[in-house]
Formats: C-alpha cells, structure tokens, sequence
C-alpha cells in the first residue's frame, strides 16, 4: 500500500474536523489479462492509499506528518490503517492497542525494512516477491496493437 499525506484543505471547506482516507483493495478486478503485466501485477500488490488530513491537526501533531511522509514508500496494511483511525478516534488520549499482531498506525514511523510475513500480508499479495515473474506484453496485447494501428493508419488521409 502506497500512502501520499495530506492534500491542503480549503478553510471553507467542511473537513476541518475530518481526516479522510481514500483507499483500495487490491487494483483491478474483472480484467483477466492485468496482473499479467508490470503494472497490473503491482497495483494489486499495491493498492493505493491517500490521507487528506487538516493542516492544523498536522501542525499540532508533526510527528504524523513526519510519519504519513516516510511511510510513503515503506510497507503497510489495511490493519495499519485500522490502527491509524482507532489512533484518531481516542486522540489525544493514547491509542488503544492493535487488535492483530505486527499492526502499527499510519501515524508513527513503519520499520524501513518490514517483511510480509512481519506485516501479516499472505504470500500471494507480497510485492517484496514475485515468484511468477510477470510478462511486459502478450500475443493479444501484441496482435491488439498491431490490428488497432493498421486500422487508424488505414484511415488517415494521405500526405502530400
């Protein structure tokens, strides 16, 4: 899961008492052919997470910030989520204590070098793997793209 910080909230807006997380599950779904290739096979290794949080509450607390920065590129779960929105809930009293062993909160700093098995993500889901190592192209992408450029230069007209 790749997590971006925060967006800047307009003061007008209604959402300066709300942090909200925008996340997936698991990329694409119903397309047979997508975890085929590179990019299919990370975005569901890789679902994305964004947290728009209000600027005061992250100037009030940097320590998130710094944390929500730095986890951008280190591994995290939907249980670490969980675990950052239970942190929010009681805030500014302590955060509870996770519910699933090896969860951390969003808001604090996630171990550079965590494992799947330390995150609890199930071996087929661990990015940090890639035993069917995926293809960059295939026949149907391949005779796809050829049909459809033969089609739009077919209808082009002529230069002179």
């Amino acid at each position: 899961m790749v997590c971006t910080p925060h967006v800047d909230v307009p003061p007008c807006l209604p959402l300066q008492d709300t942090v909200l997380f925008l996340l997936s599950d698991h990329g694409t779904h119903g397309i047979w052919w997508s975890n085929e290739f590179e990019l299919g096979s990370a975005e569901h290794k890789l679902p994305f997470c964004f947290v728009v949080a209000p600027d005061w509450l992250l100037l009030e607390n940097p320590d998130w910030l710094e944390a929500l920065t730095l986890n951008q590129r280190r591994l995290a779960t939907h249980y670490d989520v969980h675990q950052a929105m239970r942190q929010l809930v009681t805030w500014p009293d302590s955060p509870p204590p996770p519910f699933h062993p090896g969860t951390r909160s969003l808001l604090e700093e996630l171990p550079l070098e965590r494992s799947c098995d330390e995150a609890r993500i199930p071996e087929e889901y661990c990015a940090c793997r890639n035993s069917v190592p995926p293809r960059r192209f295939s026949a149907v992408v391949d005779a796809t793209r050829s049909g459809a450029a033969v089609q739009y230069n077919g209808s082009l007209p002529a230069v002179r």
